[in-house]
């Protein structure tokens, strides 16, 4: 066997130990979750090659095979909100939530959410129970006719906001099958 070859950084740039800048980013921003698998900021609408790569009953989530979302509001909030929405105080958690939209608990959800009007668009309720195409939280999740500036007068942004990805199918889809359900709690 020879010598390991040194890998040398862009004038400039320094890396350690042959580790690329860009890995460093990526490495950086998967952080950003909670550390399950397929529960995290990052989560991303998968190709269908990446869906049909999970056994049943399982769904693809980012790429990552998770168990399918039971849509009920104390799992919806569990595995969707309190994982991607509620991860700390600047996210939709405690008195200083943006738009006042609290999600780190079912009785927070149900008393900021369920048939509230959007600080943003107020003719439409954050969720409009039975109604999801009604319903102003899955049309940000789903970054759709969104208002073009929040309550405060920044511009208005899906959720998550970036550079995070969108949450994936699986955890958009529980959430509108949930209030199509009528958001029973």
């Amino acid at each position: 066997m020879g010598k390991p070859v040194k890998q040398r950084a862009a004038p400039g740039r320094r890396h350690a130990r042959g580790v690329s800048p860009t890995w460093l980013v990526s490495l950086a921003l998967a952080a950003c979750g909670d550390g399950s698998q397929g529960d995290q900021k990052g989560d991303r609408t998968p190709s269908s090659e990446e869906a049909a790569s999970c056994p049943a009953p399982q769904v693809s989530c980012g790429g990552v095979c998770i168990d399918p979302i039971v849509p009920h509001a104390d799992v919806i909030q569990e595995r969707v909100f309190g994982r991607s929405c509620a991860l700390s105080s600047s996210c939709h958690s405690g008195a200083s939530a943006p738009e006042d939209l609290r999600l780190s608990s079912v009785d927070e959800l149900f008393a900021t959410a369920l048939g509230k009007p959007s600080r943003q668009v107020p003719t439409l309720s954050l969720i409009e129970p039975s109604r999801p195409q009604d319903s102003y939280l899955v049309r940000k999740l789903r970054n759709m006719e969104l208002a073009a500036q929040s309550s405060s007068g920044a511009p208005s942004t899906a959720m998550p906001p970036p550079p995070s990805a969108a949450l994936c199918e699986a955890k958009i889809q529980a959430v509108e099958d949930w209030i199509l359900m009528g958001a029973p709690r």
